[in-house]
């Protein structure tokens, strides 16, 4: 009985250690996925940036002309 016991303690442990590593990857995989669209928005607003400086520059270039 004793021995049925002890592999009940290490499955039950080997369970929880399963669940933890499912919920570290789930949290890793949202942290990645919130990293992911951080990094589309910053890489869309500097292209807005440089398509807005372009057209200053290309407005400049228009008002120096004689």
């Amino acid at each position: 009985h004793l021995e049925s016991s002890r592999i009940g303690c290490r499955r039950r442990a080997v369970d929880a250690k399963q669940a933890q590593t499912s919920t570290q990857l789930a949290e890793q995989a949202q942290v990645d996925a919130q990293l992911a669209e951080a990094t589309a928005r910053a890489e869309k607003g500097g292209r807005a940036v440089t398509e807005l400086e372009d057209s200053l520059k290309a407005l400049q270039r228009e008002t120096q002309r004689p």
